[in-house]
């Protein structure tokens, strides 16, 4: 660029735009302007900053690089007319590839991709009062999404399973639960209350996990992962036991461990009592996702 200014200096051509020309070269001040059939200007080129600028049909800057930023400014300034999801502000493609190979949208969102496919998409990056928040959205149709902080978490409503018998039936149970998911650490709390048409089924107990988790050591058959709490509302008891995920079925835990009247083994149709209509168990586990199975 500076060798063309130096060249446009030696020319001695008259300074400002001549009615109906489109291209004008000022050989004093060293600048390139190009304007439409309007006379509006749309293309720039000087000594001083910015040296290159790009204009839409009112006027609007839409480009300009800077040989030296400053505020407010980079060396290359993108600006996008429309804040649109669709507005691509800046995009890069390879040559002979049908897709782009990186883009930055109106929103602000940055994808990249192999030339031929969407890869990923940085959805948002906060600083300031706000907690600092990463989203990264991997893959085409199915979100594997790992955010830090910024959102709410998920509601999720988990089958009440039977691990070793006949699945109970919930009917009228209140069950509810939520999660979140940060990196490959899922926080998942929830209770379910029995409600009077449920059925207990039999066998042992286990509550589905809204992603599956991993068993991390080999020669670990289970793993621990919260705390829960039961309640048997007709004989005022409780008791706490602790979560587990076993290795065998990642997709659940089950609950062992009690600490109460006389129990011991594992949560079940029978132990550490007999589920009845308004019993309850709560939990607030924390738990390591499985990222070869693509989740919520």
């Amino acid at each position: 660029m500076r060798s063309i200014l130096a060249a446009l200096r030696s020319l001695v051509l008259p300074a400002g735009a001549v009615s109906g020309q489109r291209i004008v070269l000022d050989g004093v001040n060293g600048l390139i302007s190009v304007y439409d059939s309007t006379g509006d200007l749309r293309l720039q080129i000087a000594p001083t900053n910015p040296e290159f600028t790009v204009y839409d049909t009112d006027g609007n800057l839409l480009a300009a690089v800077n040989d030296t930023p400053g505020s407010g400014s980079g060396i290359l300034t993108v600006k996008i007319p429309t804040a649109s999801s669709t507005s691509l502000g800046l995009s890069v493609q390879q040559q002979g590839d049908a897709g782009l190979r990186f883009s930055v949208d109106g929103t602000g969102a940055l994808s990249f991709g192999d030339g031929t496919n969407t890869l990923g998409t940085i959805v948002g990056l906060q600083r300031s009062t706000s907690p600092l928040r990463i989203a990264i959205t991997k893959g085409l149709s199915v979100a594997d999404d790992i955010t830090w902080g910024g959102q709410a978490y998920t509601d999720f409503t988990p089958e009440w399973r039977s691990t070793t018998g006949t699945d109970p039936t919930p009917g009228n149970s209140v069950i509810e639960s939520a999660y979140k998911i940060f990196g490959r650490l899922v926080h998942y709390y929830g209770y379910i209350k029995r409600g009077s048409t449920a059925t207990n089924g039999t066998g042992n107990y286990a509550i589905e996990l809204p992603t599956p988790g991993i068993v991390r050591f080999a020669n670990q058959e289970l793993w621990p992962v919260g705390e829960v709490f039961l309640r048997d509302a007709s004989a005022s008891g409780t008791w706490h036991g602790f979560a587990f995920i076993d290795d065998g079925d990642s997709g659940q835990f089950q609950v062992t461990g009690f600490l109460g009247p006389g129990v011991s083994g594992l949560w079940s149709a029978t132990s550490p009592f007999t589920p009845a209509t308004d019993d309850f168990i709560g939990w607030n586990i924390l738990y390591e996702r499985n990222n070869s199975v693509i989740g919520p």
